[in-house]
């Protein structure tokens, strides 16, 4: 294993990234007794440090999740995370799949974008993508692998929508999907929730409606054909103005 900076304190284990003044990969703490393993982030470009390393300072006064420690080192910077652990998202969610697992997924994977909800917008729009959304099934835990690749680093929505298009992979778009899921991840994907907690509340509404979703778990398949060929119809109607407005 290669030696790290920081006066050696980290083993590489496996370089997960590297070029364009951009490194990431996973190491331990040879210093720490449970040999902890951890994700590095380095930036090597100096208009990169100057950008970013703000941004990490903030995020660690206001307890970003996961962060070990952030330092310096021969003009590049790096920011260091426990590693995350899981398959990722789109391998673990597979065909099969109950979709009482799916909804329970997709509870704490919001779970995760609020506690990321609390640092600089940058930061969150670099963290909360595909990419980085790790499942254990068997825990049913979800991760974020910390991983924040520069060119990530924006202002906007983008969180909001990275949040759309791992609902659209958690929940799926059935034939017989309820009508309420499909409006809210319509709602998503056409950005009509500005920011991860307003997206939380509406997911945390849906789950709200106890008696109708009571109603939809009580049909018989027959019964949930019908429901969908009648979604369907009432669906196609501003189906392509809908579309229009799609985000992504």
């Amino acid at each position: 294993m290669e030696a790290l900076a920081n006066r050696g304190k980290y083993k590489v284990i496996d370089r997960l990234e590297s070029g364009g003044g951009y490194e990431a990969f996973t190491a331990v703490d040879i210093e720490a007794r449970e040999r902890a393993e951890v994700l590095v982030n380095r930036y090597g470009d100096p208009e990169t440090v100057r950008r970013l390393l703000p941004l990490f300072f903030e995020a660690r006064e206001r307890g970003c999740p996961g962060l070990v420690e952030l330092f310096t080192d021969y003009g590049r910077f790096a920011a260091v995370f426990r590693a995350a652990r899981g398959a990722p998202l789109r391998a673990a969610v597979k065909r099969g799949l109950s979709h009482e697992l799916r909804r329970e997924l997709e509870e704490r994977m919001f779970l995760q974008a609020i506690a990321l909800s609390q640092l600089p917008l940058e930061l969150q729009n670099s963290l909360l993508c595909e990419e980085n959304i790790l499942v254990e099934l068997d825990s049913r835990r979800v991760s974020v692998q910390m991983r924040a690749r520069p060119e990530r680093f924006q202002r906007g929505d983008a969180a909001v929508l990275e949040l759309g298009k791992l609902s659209e992979c958690l929940l799926g778009r059935r034939f017989c999907s309820m009508r309420a899921e499909l409006e809210f991840l319509d709602a998503l994907r056409t950005g009509t929730y500005r920011t991860v907690g307003a997206a939380y509340a509406a997911w945390r509404a849906l789950c709200d409606r106890r008696e109708e979703w009571k109603a939809y778990n009580a049909k018989n398949a027959p019964a949930r054909l019908f429901y969908g060929l009648v979604t369907w119809l009432r669906r196609r109607k501003g189906g392509r103005a809908l579309r229009a407005r799609y985000r992504y």
